[in-house]
């Protein structure tokens, strides 16, 4: 899965990513195959605990940039928002 998401970011052919998604599929249907009882509760909550710990490291902020951050800061600051049924709509 590391490889696949390397090769999307450096933006390799399409050729070359959709020859690592297809092995990448046959390795999740091998395992789905030689599964013999359901995953518990615990592992899926830890497995996706692991994933977004990771993915949320991989990315600067978090996922989002300080830079972005401070963009939303100042487009909240400068719109005008008017409570629903008051005022003038958002726009005008």
């Amino acid at each position: 899965m590391l490889r696949y998401r390397t090769l999307i970011q450096s933006r390799e052919p399409k050729e070359a990513v959709e020859v690592e998604a297809s092995a990448i599929l046959s390795l999740l249907e091998t395992a789905r195959q030689r599964s013999t009882r359901p995953v518990s509760p615990r592992t899926t909550f830890t497995s996706a605990l692991v994933i977004l710990l990771r993915e949320g490291s991989s990315h600067p902020g978090g996922g989002r940039s300080h830079r972005h951050a401070d963009q939303v800061g100042r487009a909240r600051r400068s719109a005008t928002c008017t409570p629903v049924g008051r005022g003038t709509p958002l726009g005008d």
